[in-house]
């Protein structure tokens, strides 16, 4: 799992201007054993009585501290939280906040050093199947599956991300029809930067109809697992269930791989009913599917994290509750 793409600085390196920060990594070692963390530390919006202050958050995706190895697991955890925390108020970071790797279930160690809260359910299929891969896949997906053949439709695996322009294209055209926020509008750069990251491997599955691509995912590999990244459609071919078939594909590339997990992630809310989740729910409908995706909070400086929030309050840009409901508080109006 040390190896997976999300734990790695160089993908953490590809998030900088996304979140608007600078990766760091700490690598903790001490006698009972290693713990590492990446994570992007950030400026704070203001400067409180002359002086800069910064918060963490994870890349884009999932992360958080990982455990390397253990000779004493509860040692460990106690030596790094107390060493964490003291090099968080040292460099003057206020607060993190964390997205729990669902996969690693790394949350379960860090309760001590974090608030943990459940988010929500992701799905993963279990690619180490070795009777019947589809069998985690619902009968409807199965249909589905069948009725993009009979449409026409074929997939093609691009381990070398030879249309990765075409992708782009269709990606901006997805997210501009879905009112996407301008988070989500990653520059090219930084498309080109997984491509050529030697850290972990990109592919694209495209999903073709008479040599036209109508649909096309991106899909991160590291040696064990494959994670479900961005996907884009065609919207003129939305009836032509593209994206099951692309699924499927991945799926099958994954096991022939011999990777562990395809992780397609949640859906875009908690809502069990959230028609994202439900849709990837087809291809994992087993209990094992299921992965938990939690949270992490922590404030390294209480004092300061008050002062900044008061000074949001005092902005007149924000009450209360509205700030009670957002972490970091003084980030609500930024």
């Amino acid at each position: 799992m040390m190896h997976d793409v999300y734990f790695l600085p160089a993908y953490g390196k590809l998030n900088e201007k996304i979140e608007g920060g600078r990766v760091q990594t700490f690598d903790f070692r001490c006698a009972f054993g290693q713990i590492r963390s990446v994570y992007i530390k950030r400026e704070i919006p203001f400067v409180l009585d002359g002086v800069q202050y910064f918060d963490a958050v994870t890349p884009y995706g999932y992360g958080g501290p990982v455990v390397l190895e253990a000779s004493d697991r509860e040692k460990l955890l106690a030596c790094y939280s107390e060493a964490y925390r003291e090099k968080c108020r040292e460099e003057r970071i206020v607060d993190e906040f964390v997205r729990f790797h669902p996969l690693a279930e790394n949350a379960l160690d860090f309760r001590d050093l974090y608030e943990v809260s459940f988010n929500r359910h992701t799905i993963a299929v279990d690619l180490t199947e070795d009777t019947y891969l589809y069998s985690q896949f619902t009968p409807d997906c199965r249909n589905m599956i069948r009725k993009a053949a009979k449409k026409g439709v074929v997939t093609q695996v691009d381990e070398n991300c030879e249309h990765l322009e075409e992708f782009i294209q269709l990606y901006y055209a997805t997210m501009e029809k879905n009112f996407a926020s301008s988070y989500y509008y990653f520059e090219k750069s930084y498309f080109e930067g997984l491509k050529n990251s030697e850290a972990f491997r990109l592919i694209l599955i495209n999903a073709y109809v008479e040599n036209e691509i109508i649909a096309s995912s991106m899909f991160m590999r590291s040696d064990e697992n494959m994670h479900y990244h961005l996907s884009a459609t065609n919207p003129e071919y939305y009836s032509f269930a593209s994206n099951n078939a692309i699924l499927a594909l991945a799926c099958e590339y994954g096991h022939e791989q011999r990777l562990k997990n395809l992780h397609l992630g949640g859906g875009l809310s908690a809502d069990e009913k959230d028609p994202l989740l439900r849709f990837k729910r087809n291809f994992g409908r087993q209990d094992k599917n299921l992965k938990d995706f939690y949270l992490g909070k922590a404030i390294f400086l209480p004092e300061v994290y008050e002062k900044l929030c008061s000074l949001t309050r005092e902005a007149g840009q924000e009450n209360e509750q509205d700030l009670g409901n957002f972490f970091p508080a003084y980030r609500k109006a930024h």
